[in-house]
């Protein structure tokens, strides 16, 4: 049949002049096809390949070029660590590797690998120092430059060392990965630049955010849809691309189906997590917004942390694509550039990572302690009242309140954690709240107390969700950090606390006193630590607090809740001529100055203490013998004339840092007999009055506070004088949140109608005058005064006079003349 060419092609049934038979439906693939007569001669000419690769794959120990065969070559392991780089016996990658086996073996000769673990840490500073020879002069040079290169030269001399001394039917673990620890400098993220991307860097941060952990394949395979041959292809940077050709001989296929099953395919473990960098006292007054890094996590690194965690990781900087589907947040330029593939983000992928949760370590050791930090320590810890010097420095500013600052002063340091048996503790977290009229310095002191925490955050209540201050979790299986989580084993200080819903307050139950938090939440159950201290302030209901109302009444606040605060102290705004005109003195001092650090006779003041019969007894009731007499709030005030310059903030912070992390004190007998029989009069009081909020949640609050006291003074031992101190300020907050406008105490007014049945009208009648006729010692009242007592209590007082006919009726009242009454009973 003579050949045919229109418009240059072979027509279908006609002869090319090579003697075959080409055009339409004759193309390298038509023997497949399985029609006419050609069927088996198409056949005859099938090439035949075997499902898989040729022998020069030999499974996991090499690997194939994207488009060429891999040929095999002397060291197996080359294509683990060099997928992309050729073997050559010249090769100084392989020299150098070389001379990190062979200085592993010199200096250990006994060292060998176990075969079981794949993670291999290496001390950088160490590598640093270390002579490896001619064939790797400068190694800390190299890994600045080219990491992900030299870091296979590690991986591959540990593999080869390990094969020596292990050889191949020992050795389980096919891929070594060296880990670098103590890698240096640490850099700040806001020195993160462009510069830096694809060299070797570490930073130290909190984990804020963590994802799932996902499989990632790192060798992918193809298989030919024409001779269903198998050819595997490294994926880089996550990106895939599928082969040109097929490269089988006689086989010019460029179609390829993804080959999920296939032994050439190599998979590793892959979590991403979102690192905050943590802002210095200067940074946080400016209010510069921290910064986040996204850090990939491999293998043995998956895992190995939860949120609120402070890690120094190191890594390579990588620069990732942004997704171009998220058009959140951005403008249409923005967003245009997204989808063109020219906007990425900073990401790390990891080859080390340092928790300092870890066992033995603290997250307050990521916190540094300079030799000038030290000297100034020192310089505080043998002052002759470091007390006084560490409340009157908390804020200065804020004129009075030397027990509310003692009271932060000792949540600051908190008492000693005790793991009492397997999987339970007794926190030493020392929980404060601060209740008072709008303008009174709290959220003042609030701000300072969490700029002295090292791991202090300041949230505000109405700005708060229940996520943003425990633990959130997304559709996609995401935990991301909140305000509590964060300041794990530090101090979370909320503003406006009243402003929180309920749904907020009952999200903090469980970290105030367990201290963790747990999230169930589509079939996820976990439990993050959240060992923090919280500190809180609040506003009564109307702007102003009433002593008729109890505490729970006046913030709307859960009585579970209320308990769990050590510590509540409440401010009155109180017309005070002298404490007035002193106010205003320091008021016009620190405007006036406008940067003097010295506080003269500023703080001087002549704050009442007033209470009830039992607690305005002394703390001389539990002193021993020989002690100061003196009470704590004389030996925190200043005198007139007395000059005081704070201790920095920047100074106080690390001198809090060092008693967390190296003081642990242990009560004296002493102290110990002052807290059992402040204890035990007041469970008296309790039997007295018919109550039960006075447990042994309070005497731990004792314990603690004693030892927090201690720990201010960086002293190993709470003595007799620390408990008098702690029993002082417990004092000053039972004299104002359990005694009444009478000044008596009510150990029920810590609970409200929400906690327990709300007393009738008629019992807190009752009970009312029967404290006035303990305190004036009289037993008959007359009309008036009992209408104007039903009054201060909110009583209804339509029909009155009938009110008394039936307490007269009843025999609680017995009338002994016009409008004047005798109390006969003190049972109502």
């Amino acid at each position: 049949m003579p050949s045919d060419r229109r418009g240059g092609r072979n027509i279908r049934g006609q002869v090319s002049s090579r003697g075959e038979k080409s055009g339409r439906g004759w193309g390298r693939s038509a023997w497949w096809m399985g029609r006419g007569r050609w069927r088996s001669q198409w056949q005859n000419r099938r090439p035949k390949y075997p499902v898989g690769l040729s022998d020069s794959f030999s499974g996991d120990d090499t690997e194939a070029a994207p488009f060429t065969t891999v040929k095999p070559c002397r060291i197996p392991a080359w294509s683990l660590y060099f997928p992309n780089e050729p073997f050559k016996e010249s090769s100084t990658l392989l020299k150098k590797a070389n001379a990190l086996k062979d200085y592993l073996a010199r200096g250990n000769p006994d060292w060998v690998p176990d075969g079981k673990t794949d993670s291999f840490p290496i001390q950088f500073p160490e590598l640093k120092q270390v002579a490896l020879g001619d064939n790797w002069p400068e190694p800390e040079v190299d890994f600045e430059v080219s990491p992900e290169v030299h870091l296979g030269c590690l991986g591959l001399g540990i593999h080869l060392l390990a094969e020596q001394k292990l050889g191949n039917e020992k050795r389980i673990v096919d891929h070594f990965r060296p880990r670098l620890i103590n890698h240096s400098p640490v850099r700040p993220l806001k020195q993160l630049k462009s510069n830096l991307t694809g060299k070797l860097v570490t930073f130290q941060g909190t984990v804020v955010r963590i994802h799932a952990s996902d499989l990632t394949a790192t060798r992918m395979a193809f298989r030919c849809s024409a001779c269903h041959a198998e050819m595997a292809v490294p994926v880089v940077d996550q990106k895939l691309a599928p082969p040109a050709r097929c490269v089988s001989e006689g086989c010019k296929s460029r179609s390829f189906r993804v080959a999920h099953d296939s032994k050439l395919v190599q998979m590793e473990d892959s979590q991403f997590i979102q690192l905050q960098e943590m802002l210095t006292e200067e940074e946080r007054d400016c209010g510069r917004t921290p910064n986040n890094l996204e850090i990939e996590l491999t293998n043995d690194l998956v895992n190995t942390c939860v949120p609120g965690d402070i890690i120094s990781v190191t890594g390579v900087l990588k620069a990732a694509a942004v997704d171009e589907d998220d058009e959140s947040g951005g403008t249409a330029e923005g967003n245009r550039k997204k989808k063109q593939g020219c906007v990425f983000s900073y990401q790390i992928r990891a080859v080390g990572v340092k928790n300092f949760r870890e066992e033995g370590a603290d997250k307050l050791s990521a916190v540094p302690l300079t030799e000038t930090d030290l000297a100034g320590i020192d310089v505080i810890r043998y002052e002759k009242e470091v007390f006084r010097l560490l409340v009157s420095s908390l804020c200065p500013v804020i004129f009075g309140n030397e027990l509310v600052k003692a009271g932060l002063v000792l949540s600051l340091f908190g008492g000693v954690t005790k793991n009492v048996s397997a999987g339970s503790t007794v926190r030493g977290d020392i929980h404060t709240l601060i209740v008072g009229d709008p303008g009174l310095g709290k959220s003042q002191m609030l701000k300072a107390t969490a700029n002295i925490s090292p791991r202090g955050v300041l949230v505000c209540g109405n700005t708060s969700t229940s996520a943003g201050l425990t633990l959130g979790m997304s559709n996609e299986g995401i935990l991301e950090a909140g305000a509590l989580v964060l300041a794990d084993q530090g101090m979370c200080c909320i503003d406006e606390f009243d402003k929180m819903s309920s749904q907020h307050h009952l999200a903090l139950l469980e970290a105030m006193e367990q201290q963790n938090i747990s999230l169930a939440k589509a079939g996820v159950q976990c439990s993050i630590p959240a060992r923090t201290t919280i500190a809180a302030a609040a506003n009564p209901l109307g702007g102003h607090y009433d002593k008729s109302k109890t505490v729970s009444e006046n913030l709307r606040l859960n009585p579970a809740l209320l308990s769990r605060f050590d510590l509540i102290f409440i401010l009155f705004d109180r017309g005070d001529e002298e404490q007035d005109a002193m106010l205003s003195k320091h008021v016009m001092e620190i405007q006036g100055r406008a940067g003097n650090s010295r506080i003269n006779d500023s703080l001087f003041s002549n704050a009442s203490t007033s209470s009830s019969s039992f607690l305005q007894r002394g703390t001389c009731a539990y002193r021993s013998a020989g002690e100061n007499s003196s009470s704590l709030i004389e030996r925190l005030r200043f005198e007139k004339g007395e000059e005081f310059d704070p201790v920095p903030h920047q100074l106080l912070r690390k001198y809090v840092t060092y008693g967390l992390r190296f003081t642990k004190p242990t009560l004296s007998y002493e102290a110990c007999d002052v807290i059992q029989r402040f204890y035990m009069d007041l469970r008296k009081q309790r039997h007295i009055h018919d109550s039960t909020p006075i447990t042994t949640r309070q005497l731990e609050s004792l314990i603690r506070m004693t030892e927090a006291r201690a720990k201010a003074e960086l002293r190993s031992e709470a003595t007799a004088q620390d408990a008098e101190d702690v029993v002082e300020i417990m004092k000053y907050c039972m004299s104002h949140v359990f005694t009444d406008d009478f000044r008596l105490i009510d150990f029920n007014r810590l609970q409200s109608s929400a906690g327990m049945p709300k007393k009738s009208g008629t019992k807190k009648f009752m009970a009312a005058l029967q404290r006035i006729c303990e305190v004036e010692g009289r037993n008959r009242f007359t009309v008036s005064e009992m209408k104007d007592l039903a009054g201060s209590l909110q009583i209804d007082q339509t029909n009155f006079v009938d009110f008394l006919d039936v307490l007269n009726i009843q025999g609680y009242l017995l009338k002994k003349g016009n409008r004047l009454y005798e109390l006969q009973s003190v049972d109502a």
